[in-house]
């Protein structure tokens, strides 16, 4: 008799149901029909490029405006002009150089 249990507990145990097996998961496979390969015309790809070109001023631009704005904001409310500004300056600036160095490879793809 195990020291840990009481009679009470294997009565209960042997009254009990034995646990019957889990089955395994169905395995599940994909069914859907393969993306056609068409290629790309050297129109569409034209087109993709010179979308990314144009964007490209924006990916420089935009961040740095950002950012500043929001340092100009900070020096503001704590007192501290000009650390902020300049450090959203900062990093709009190396941010929307790795923005556009990143379309930049794109476009040479």
């Amino acid at each position: 008799m195990d020291e840990g249990r009481s009679d009470e507990e294997e009565e209960l145990e042997k009254k009990l149901p034995p646990i019957p097996d889990i089955p395994q998961p169905p395995v599940i496979q994909s069914k859907l029909p393969k993306y056609p390969d068409k290629g790309e015309t050297q129109e569409a790809k034209d087109a993709r490029r010179m979308g990314l070109a144009y964007s490209l001023p924006i990916m420089l631009v935009a961040p740095v405006l950002l950012l500043t704005i929001a340092g100009a904001w900070l020096d503001e409310k704590m007192k501290t002009s000009p650390w902020f500004t300049l450090a959203g300056v900062l990093l709009g600036l190396i941010s929307g150089l790795i923005n556009m160095i990143r379309t930049a490879n794109k476009l040479n793809e």
